[in-house]
């Protein structure tokens, strides 16, 4: 659908003509204005919304084409020459505006709206061996956003280094763009999962390194790339946190109560610092020294790198004397105080109380929520003029040239980036006396002042209008200064040697397998090309690989997971004996995989990892030593789910009533309220003995979903001893389509649901003379009793017919014990027992009055 062809409404009263294809659009106001197509748009279901924005920025900041739902709640944004698309799966209506930056203007050329199958970005645009991570980057709408990142991109360019750039953050949406030559990809941390899984780097950068990134990381197969981290500030320094993000005009922010948050971030900051193949790279000694001090750890592999001043751009020029009386603020007016606009302004209304203030002309630049709010007090003064824009590096030095002073205050800061391209362009400097900024700007020169106290601010640009040979002095030794310790050598050609010359050792080193390993591992392989390299180089990367038999169960596989398989096998091949072994069988099933893989193991314990999941390294590493001291039948562990959508790691602690490293009998924590709550072993938190698994010579169902219910039945019954040790070592990926666990895949597979729960009362009826009385109630409470009111849910909740409630009864009236037990009989299976399941199409109504009764009644 062409947008461009119907005339859109104009609450905003902005100027808008309609030529052959085309519109123009011009907001002369200050404030932002916005027009809206006249359409509610329906979400279609397993569709996107893809949008193609194309025009010509005339002046000012870059409009973008907004998704709002009917509360106006902005959903996404695609901004100008740009490609968009996103997925709401909660939103059925839609509207679409284009917001108009005030004082813009602009010509657009193609709104083209499509609702369309999921498209796939990344093969045809992440080409290169470098990749740079961000989580904001420069565009026409926003040409601040992260500015120093392109300064930086253009510099490698020029370099011929090519890069890929990823711009990630938590919304959920995919963009392509280009801004000022260089093409930039916008995306979810899902989306960095699937380049990262599709694509090997040689190099990664990351800007802004943080435990999102981190949980990304961990879940691929990184092991031969050069990881580079730069930290510029609030990503590692967020127990200072108050100093940086606290809002104007407001107490401190209060961090009491983010302490958990913030051990999670240090738990990735001191990982990936024992890396080898991590190289971080401080904006400043003072971030370095801080961020230490905070997470009380020395980083082994560092650099310092401050952000590159282009001093070809900025070039100093020495000005003019009578520039010392136009004064400029360049600022984001985000709420964050630590940017002290509210200092500058409180000094321009110093200055206004003193005799020389009309000869004085100020230009304030920026935008951001606070602008109005910030300027108000000097908005009617006649030689103070706002501009609510965000400025190109080329705009910068225009302004840069027009005036003689920069006013800078800063709260907290780690270079400030945009006072020194000032400083470097001959502009007098006024700023404030926090330890990073007195590194570069001498405070013997006097513009360096206390921060809160906002008339030596005015008192040091009355000393330069008194005194033009002090105002060409600071304007001269600033930039010198400046120059000196951010050119190009001391920047982007240090950068570049380190990206050359920094690591010689990377990848995995694998050791000789031993000739009786320690754990076999399993790996149950259909259809997983995308995830089992990274889920084998989990396992892997660590010191006791060589303890290692891993046997990945292809199950007949019709993509490339055998050959990935061959791959990894032979890489760990040593002297005719591997690590990693491929079994190629017959399609047949998870269970026939589990099968096949305990009938070929020979450690001295298993287990089991699904093809697309992973472990964590390091906690599997110490699963490996605890392993080497114990001969109990079963270690428990805690494990993770691995949200890929939302990028979500939870951790999950399932059995904290057992104490860590304590062995109890099996047949003990089967008691009611001494044992297993919600669960006793399972898959992904259980290592097993694998003579137990042997010895017990069961058989699961093959060609057959949920087959973990009758593994975790045998167990049950063949398991004697058991220990809890609380590391997590498995992650659980929840979030690759066609899994067991949802309700689709329940909906298509219903009748293998209830093949296995039946199969489970038939394996307790079949040992139910050579088990205890506890035992046998632990089989009937915790797993069977839960797959019956399992398969009862996907009867009567899922489906809008009551021929599989019809089916699963006919089966389930055959173990009266099970079919009659009270804690199965709901009153809705009472009510459609009644009714032969024939009411079932009608459950969510009746559900529906059920609720609104009760509420009459109450």
């Amino acid at each position: 659908m062409n947008l461009l062809h119907k005339k859109w409404l104009n609450p905003g009263k902005i100027n808008v003509s309609y030529e052959d294809n085309k519109i123009v659009l011009e907001n002369l106001s200050n404030s932002h204005k916005f027009i809206i197509y006249p359409k509610l748009f329906k979400a279609e279901k397993e569709k996107e919304i893809f949008l193609d924005f194309n025009g010509k920025l005339i002046y000012g900041m870059g409009c973008t084409l907004k998704i709002l739902n009917r509360h106006k709640t902005i959903l996404g944004e695609c901004g100008l020459n740009s490609l968009f698309s996103c997925k709401y799966a909660m939103l059925k209506y839609y509207i679409i505006a284009i917001y108009v930056p005030a004082n813009s203007k602009m010509e657009l050329t193609k709104i083209e709206y499509k609702a369309k199958i999921p498209q796939n970005f990344y093969d045809e645009y992440f080409t290169n061996d470098t990749l740079l991570i961000t989580p904001g980057y420069p565009s026409l709408e926003n040409k601040y956003n992260t500015a120093f990142v392109h300064t930086r991109v253009q510099a490698y360019q020029n370099a011929n280094i090519n890069l890929d750039i990823a711009v990630i953050n938590s919304l959920p949406e995919t963009k392509l763009y280009e801004f000022e030559g260089v093409k930039v990809f916008k995306g979810d941390y899902f989306a960095l999962r699937e380049i990262l899984k599709r694509k090997k780097y040689k190099n990664i950068i990351v800007h802004f390194f943080d435990n999102n990134y981190g949980n990304v990381f961990d879940s691929v197969d990184l092991t031969d790339t050069q990881l580079f981290f730069y930290l510029h500030g609030a990503d590692v320094l967020y127990r200072d946190y108050p100093k940086y993000a606290s809002n104007y005009f407001e107490r401190p922010i209060d961090i009491s109560n983010k302490e958990s948050e913030f051990e999670i971030k240090d738990y990735y900051f001191r990982k990936y610092n024992l890396n080898p193949n991590v190289k971080w790279i401080f904006v400043s000694n003072f971030v370095k020294n801080r961020a230490e001090e905070l997470l009380d750890i020395k980083f082994n592999n560092y650099d310092i790198v401050p952000c590159f001043i282009d001093t070809n751009l900025f070039k100093y020029v020495q000005k003019d004397p009578e520039l010392r009386k136009k004064i400029f603020i360049l600022r984001k007016f985000t709420n964050d105080n630590c940017y002290a606009i509210d200092i500058d302004i409180r000094a321009i209304l110093e200055l206004s109380t003193r005799p020389y203030f009309s000869e004085l002309e100020f230009d304030i630049y920026g935008d951001g929520e606070m602008f109005d709010v910030l300027t108000a007090p000097v908005k009617n003064f006649s030689n103070v003029h706002l501009h609510r824009t965000f400025l190109t590096h080329e705009e910068i030095k225009q302004v840069h040239d027009l005036h003689g002073i920069g006013l800078f205050a800063s709260r907290f800061d780690t270079q400030g980036v945009s006072l020194c391209e000032a400083a470097s362009s001959g502009v007098a400097v006024v700023t404030s006396n926090i330890p990073v900024i007195t590194s570069c700007i001498n405070p013997e020169l006097g513009v360096t002042c206390t921060v809160e106290d906002y008339k030596s601010y005015a008192n040091a640009i009355e000393k330069m209008f008194y005194n033009k040979e002090y105002f060409l002095e600071v304007a001269k030794e600033e930039s010198l200064s400046v120059t000196q310790k951010f050119n190009y050598n001391n920047t982007i050609q240090k950068e570049l040697n380190i990206f050359k010359n920094s690591f010689t050792n990377l990848g995995i080193k694998i050791k000789e397998p031993d000739n009786n390993p320690l754990l076999t591992v399993i790996v149950p392989a259909y259809n997983v090309e995308n995830y089992l390299w990274s889920g084998i180089i989990s396992l892997l990367n660590q010191p006791y690989n060589n303890k290692l038999e891993i046997l990945i169960i292809n199950d007949g596989s019709k993509d490339n997971t055998a050959s990935i398989a061959k791959i990894l096998q032979d890489k760990t091949t040593i002297n005719g004996k591997s690590i990693v072994k491929l079994i190629n069988k017959e399609n047949g099933g998870h269970g026939s995989t589990i099968n096949k893989g305990i009938k070929e193991a020979t450690g001295k314990y298993l287990k089991i990892m699904d093809g697309d999941d992973t472990v964590d390294s390091l906690a599997f590493y110490e699963l490996l030593k605890i392993l080497e001291k114990e001969d109990t039948d079963i270690i428990l562990n805690n494990y993770f789910e691995d949200f890929a959508s939302t990028n979500f790691l939870n951790p999950k602690e399932t059995y904290p009533f057992m104490q860590p490293g304590l062995e109890y009998r099996f047949e003990d924590l089967c008691y009611e309220g001494y044992g297993f709550k919600d669960w006793g072993p399972i898959l992904s938190c259980s290592t097993y003995k694998t003579q137990m698994l042997k010895d017990a010579n069961f058989k699961l169902s093959e060609k057959c979903f949920y087959v973990d219910m009758e593994l975790n039945t045998y167990i049950a019954i063949a398991c004697k001893t058991i220990k809890y040790y609380p590391i997590y070592v498995y992650r659980y990926f929840l979030g690759r389509q066609n899994q067991s666990v949802t309700k689709q895949s329940y909906m298509k597979n219903y009748k293998n649901h209830e093949k296995v729960t039946i199969n489970l009362i038939n394996i307790l009826n079949d040992n139910i003379n050579h088990i205890s009385e506890c035992k046998k109630n632990y089989i009937e409470k915790k797993l069977i009793i839960i797959m019956i009111k399992t398969q009862y849910v996907v009867c009567i909740d899922f489906y809008n017919n009551g021929k599989p409630f019809r089916e699963f009864e006919k089966v389930l009236k055959s173990y009266p014990e099970f079919y009659k037990n009270p804690e199965i009989l709901t009153n809705a299976i009472k009510f459609h027992r009644l009714t032969n399941g024939y009411l079932i199409r009608f459950n969510s109504i009746l559900v529906k009055l059920k609720r609104f009764i009760r509420k009459i009644l109450n």
